[in-house]
C-alpha cells in the first residue's frame, strides 16, 4: 500500500491538470468567439446583382497574381482591453484567432505596390477627358421612350489638377452638365491613391467648403496648387475602390458604409460619387419621409472609350429597394486630354505614405511647397509648372503672342491642342474685340452637339466659314441684352430645283448661340422649312460647345485711317480691307438701337474720276421680314455717308432687280483719321488689313 500512494497522487494530480486545462480551453474558447472580429468585409459584395453582369463579377472577384482579390475588412471591431492582455500570456493562442490575426496583417510593399502604382499610372492617362451619354439621349429620343424612363442627357468633364496637400494623389476636377446647361450643376475633385492594405485604388470625393473657393479654383486651375485641407470637405465611408481588370479597363465600387439622406438633410448625401446622383431624385420621386437613411451603392466601369456608372438607393433600415437605375449610364468619350497626362513614381513607400493620408495641423503645406512639382511627377514627365498665358481680349491676342512654345518633346496631337487654345475666342468679349478690331475670325458649327427640335429635318449638320459680315448691338446700359449676329448664304440642289439656304449664327452675351437655318427657292418667297438650334459657345478647356470661333492671334492687323490710302490699296489690288461701322458715332437718326456692323469693301465703284468710292453691302435676315441694302459713298476730304434701305422680296437677287421700298435713315460719319474726325466731328468708320 506504500508503493502505491505515490501512484495515486500523482494520477490525482494528472486529472486535476487535465480538468484545469479544459476549463482554461473552454474560458479560452468562448472569449475567442465572443471577441473574435467579423469576417472581413469587402466593397465588392455590396453591389447588388442586377448593376452588372456575372461575367463582370466573375472577373472582378477572382484573384489573380498580378491583382489579388480584397482580404482585409472595412471598418473591424475593436478588441477589449482584457483580451489583449489574454494574447500576452506564454500560452499559445487557438489556431481561428491566429489565421484571424494573420488575415489582418498590413501587406508589404513589394510586387503589389509596384502593381498598384503601375495602375494608377494607367489610370492617370487614361480618365482625364469629355464624356457624354449624347448617343444614348438620343436613341431613347428615338424610340420614344417615356420622360420618366428616359436618361438624362449628361456631360462630364475629368481635367487633371495638382493639390498641394495631397503630392502624392491623381487629383482631377469633374464637372457635371445637365443637357445643355452652360454652367455645371455639379464641380467636385476626385483623388486617387494606393491603398495598400485593401489591394486597391482609393479614389476620395472632395466637395468645395465655400463657393469663393469654387469660383476661384475652377476659373484657374492653377489655383489648386495653393488649396488648403480647409477648403475640401470629404467623407471616408463613401470612398470608392478600383482596381484594375484588363490593359485599359478598370472598375470602382463604394462600400456598405457609404450612407446619406434624402432631400439633402445631412451634409454626407452630398459626398457621393456619381454624375447621376442629382438627377436621380428628380427623374424619380422618392416615396418615403424626408429623414429616412438610405445606403448608396455606386459602381464604375471605365474602358478606353466609355464610362459607364450605374446606381442603387437602398434603404438602411431594411435593405428595401428605393431607386435603381435599371440601365447603366454610358458616357461615351468625346475628348481625350493627352497633354494631362502624370506618371506616378516608381519606388518603394511606407505604408502610410501610400494611402491617401492627410497632414496634420502641426506640419500645414506651405507656400513654396505647394508650387513645387508633385512627388510623384518625374523630372521626365510633363512640365506642369509651366503653363500657356492665354490672353482672352482682342487687342491683346492681336499683340500678345503666347510666351510659352511647344516643345520638341511633345506630340503633335499635344502640339494641336495647345494652338487651338490660343486660337479659340472662348466668350462673347473676346468675340466682339477681335471683330471690331479687324481681324478675321472663322466658326465651325457643329449642330449634333446643340439642342434641335424633336422632328427636325436638317441633314447639313456640320458647317463652317469665316465671318464675312456682322452686326452687333447692345441694348442700352444693359449689357445683358447684347449680341453679335453674322449669316451665311448659299444655294444648293433640292428636290424641285435650286433652293437658296441660309444661315443665321447669333451669339448672345450669356454665352448662347441661337442658329436659325431656312430654306427656300429664289423664286418663290415660300419658306420650305425654318429651324433653331440652341447651341453654346465651344471651350476650349472642356471640349464642349456646338459652336466654334477662332482667330489667328499670329497675324499683324494694321489700319488705314486716310482716303488716299484706301483707294491705292483697291487700285492696286493687293489687300482685302475691312470696314467697321459705329453708327453710334455717326450723325444721322433711325428707329430702334444703332448697331455696329462689319464687311470686306467688295464690288467697289470709282466715281467722279476717283474723288469718290461706292460701296453696296446686303444685309440678310434669316426671318420673313425684308432685307436691308447699305450703300455708302466715300468722298475725297474722308467723310463716308451710308443710306440704309429695306429690301422687299425679289424674283432674283440680281441687284438690278431690286426695287427699293423706301429710305430708312441717313448717316453722316467720317474715317478715323480724316480732318473731320480730328476736328472733333464725327467719324465711326475704320479701315483695317491683315499682313
Amino acid at each position: 500500500m506504500k508503493g502505491t500512494r505515490p501512484s495515486l497522487r500523482i494520477r490525482t494530480q494528472a486529472l486535476t491538470a487535465v480538468y484545469i486545462m479544459l476549463v482554461v480551453c473552454d474560458h479560452l474558447a468562448t472569449a475567442t468567439t465572443r471577441y473574435l472580429p467579423s469576417a472581413p468585409v469587402s466593397p465588392w459584395s455590396s453591389l447588388p446583382s442586377s448593376h452588372i453582369s456575372p461575367s463582370f463579377l466573375m472577373s472582378a472577384l477572382s484573384p489573380s497574381a498580378e491583382f489579388p482579390s480584397f482580404s482585409s475588412e472595412l471598418n473591424p471591431l475593436p478588441l477589449p482591453k482584457d483580451f489583449k492582455k489574454e494574447q500576452k500570456s506564454p500560452q499559445s493562442p487557438p489556431s481561428s484567432l491566429k489565421t484571424s490575426r494573420s488575415s489582418r496583417k498590413k501587406p508589404k510593399s513589394g510586387s503589389a505596390s509596384k502593381t498598384l502604382h503601375k495602375d494608377l499610372m494607367r489610370l492617370s492617362k487614361l480618365l482625364p477627358g469629355v464624356y457624354a451619354n449624347t448617343q444614348q439621349y438620343r436613341q431613347e429620343v428615338d424610340r420614344e421612350v417615356p420622360m420618366n424612363k428616359r436618361h438624362v442627357l449628361l456631360r462630364s468633364v475629368y481635367r487633371h489638377v495638382h493639390l498641394g496637400f495631397l503630392p502624392r494623389a491623381f487629383a482631377v476636377l469633374v464637372q457635371d452638365y445637365s443637357g445643355d446647361s452652360l454652367f455645371p450643376y455639379r464641380q467636385r475633385v476626385h483623388t486617387f491613391s494606393v491603398d495598400l492594405p485593401h489591394r486597391a485604388i482609393r479614389m476620395k470625393v472632395w466637395n468645395f467648403a465655400t463657393k469663393r473657393t469654387e469660383k476661384k479654383a475652377t476659373r484657374n486651375l492653377d489655383y489648386f496648387r495653393k488649396l488648403r485641407r480647409k477648403d475640401l470637405i470629404s467623407q471616408g465611408s463613401c470612398d470608392m475602390f478600383w482596381r484594375r481588370l484588363n490593359r485599359k479597363t478598370f472598375v470602382g465600387i463604394t462600400g456598405k458604409e457609404c450612407l446619406g439622406y434624402v432631400r439633402g438633410e445631412k451634409r454626407q448625401s452630398h459626398a457621393i460619387s456619381s454624375p447621376e446622383t442629382a438627377s436621380v431624385s428628380r427623374d424619380f420621386p422618392l416615396k418615403f419621409p424626408p429623414h429616412s437613411q438610405v445606403r448608396i451603392t455606386v459602381s464604375t466601369t471605365l474602358t478606353s472609350h466609355l464610362l459607364q456608372t450605374n446606381e442603387g438607393w437602398y434603404r438602411a433600415r431594411d435593405g428595401k429597394k428605393l431607386v435603381e437605375i435599371d440601365v447603366p449610364y454610358n458616357l461615351i468619350r468625346t475628348k481625350s486630354f493627352s497633354d494631362e497626362r502624370v506618371k506616378p513614381r516608381r519606388r518603394r513607400m511606407h505604408q502610410q505614405a501610400a494611402q491617401n493620408d492627410l497632414p496634420t495641423k502641426s506640419s500645414p503645406p506651405t507656400r513654396e511647397a505647394s508650387v513645387q512639382r508633385p512627388s510623384y511627377v518625374t523630372k521626365g514627365d510633363d512640365d506642369v509648372d509651366g503653363f500657356v498665358k492665354e490672353s482672352h481680349t482682342g487687342e491683346d491676342r492681336l499683340n500678345e503672342k503666347s510666351p510659352t512654345k511647344p516643345s520638341d518633346d511633345m506630340s503633335d496631337e499635344e502640339k494641336k491642342e495647345m494652338k487651338d487654345k490660343e486660337w479659340v475666342l472662348p466668350d462673347f468679349n473676346s468675340i466682339i474685340k477681335a471683330l471690331h478690331s479687324g481681324q478675321i475670325v472663322f466658326y465651325s458649327v457643329e449642330l449634333s452637339a446643340c439642342s434641335l427640335p424633336s422632328q427636325h429635318k436638317v441633314k447639313r449638320l456640320s458647317f463652317g466659314d469665316f465671318v464675312d459680315s456682322f452686326e452687333s448691338t447692345f441694348g442700352g446700359r444693359s449689357r445683358d441684352k447684347a449680341s453679335v449676329r453674322f449669316w451665311q448664304t448659299k444655294y444648293v440642289q433640292g428636290n424641285e430645283g435650286i433652293e437658296e439656304l441660309t444661315r443665321e449664327i447669333t451669339v448672345q452675351s450669356n454665352g448662347r448661340v441661337v442658329v436659325r437655318i431656312h430654306r427656300k427657292q429664289p423664286s418663290s418667297s415660300h419658306v420650305a422649312w425654318d429651324h433653331v438650334a440652341q447651341c453654346k459657345l465651344f471651350n476650349a478647356e472642356t471640349g464642349l460647345g456646338g459652336v466654334k470661333l477662332t482667330s489667328r492671334p499670329s497675324e499683324q492687323v494694321n489700319e488705314m485711317a486716310t482716303y488716299g490710302r484706301l483707294r491705292s490699296s483697291l487700285r492696286r489690288g493687293r489687300r482685302q480691307v475691312r470696314m467697321i461701322i459705329d453708327l453710334n458715332q455717326c450723325d444721322g437718326r433711325t428707329r430702334g438701337v444703332k448697331a455696329i456692323m462689319g464687311f470686306n469693301i467688295r464690288a467697289y465703284d470709282f466715281m467722279n474720276q476717283g474723288k469718290a468710292i461706292e460701296i453696296n453691302q446686303l444685309i440678310t435676315e434669316a426671318e420673313h421680314s425684308p432685307h436691308k441694302l447699305l450703300t455708302g459713298h466715300f468722298l475725297q476730304n474722308g467723310e463716308v455717308i451710308f443710306i440704309k434701305s429695306f429690301v422687299p422680296g425679289t424674283e432674283t437677287d440680281d441687284f438690278q432687280h431690286i426695287q427699293l421700298l423706301h429710305q430708312d435713315a441717313t448717316y453722316r460719319c467720317a474715317l478715323s483719321g480724316s480732318d473731320i474726325s480730328k476736328n472733333h466731328g464725327p467719324w465711326g468708320v475704320r479701315l483695317f488689313y491683315t499682313t
